[in-house]
């Protein structure tokens, strides 16, 4: 039997943070690892995402990327500007419940154009493995997924009383595709440029 992973690649559009922000904010998520007893953040390097995970079919692969390349080609670097704590549920296509804490993003219209670019033109008819937003909310994830409901609950509560430092800005140069491998591994296949 043919797998989907030997005919797509599950493929999330991103962008790492730099440092020192990403230090900081890979700090945050290993306290809350301990404190809130979740670890699926810590799967990822902190980073933005730029659009929504998709199944990229592999005979297609080279083609999407040269239009990518064309996008970041003719958009200039942006600023991007963190604001503060957002915490939400989303339900997933098998109705689970996951709670999210994260670091709400600024939505420019420039992010957003480049996120609309990605998704709605070159990403249209994509097949999506997990959940599927409606509008653009550009953040910096924390704790989702195995966070549980009374934690969530925790963690809203000592994030009232302590708050953390969540006002950052930085300049978006680039964006990265990176492939999800076995054991839940991630790993950059590519990196394209902002027009400076």
């Amino acid at each position: 039997m043919i797998q989907y992973k030997d005919m797509f690649l599950d493929i999330s559009t991103i962008s790492y943070l730099p440092e020192p922000i990403k230090t900081k904010i890979k700090k945050y998520q290993k306290q809350f690892s301990k404190k809130f007893k979740t670890v699926q953040a810590l799967d990822w390097v902190p980073h933005l995402t730029i659009a929504d995970r998709v199944l990229i079919p592999k005979n297609k692969f080279d083609h999407i990327c040269q239009q990518l390349k064309t996008i970041c080609y003719k958009t200039k670097q942006l600023k991007v500007t963190s604001k503060n704590l957002g915490f939400t549920t989303q339900t997933t296509s098998v109705s689970q419940k996951h709670y999210v804490i994260f670091i709400k993003i600024e939505v420019t219209q420039e992010l957003q154009k480049l996120h609309d670019l990605i998704q709605r033109k070159i990403y249209q008819g994509l097949k999506r493995p997990s959940y599927e937003s409606n509008k653009y909310a550009p953040h910096i994830t924390l704790a989702y997924k195995d966070l549980t409901k009374e934690n969530f609950n925790k963690a809203k509560k000592f994030l009232k009383k302590y708050p953390l430092k969540t006002n950052y800005s930085f300049i978006l140069d680039n964006i990265q595709l990176v492939a999800s491998l076995n054991n839940n591994r991630k790993r950059s296949i590519k990196k394209f440029r902002l027009k400076k």
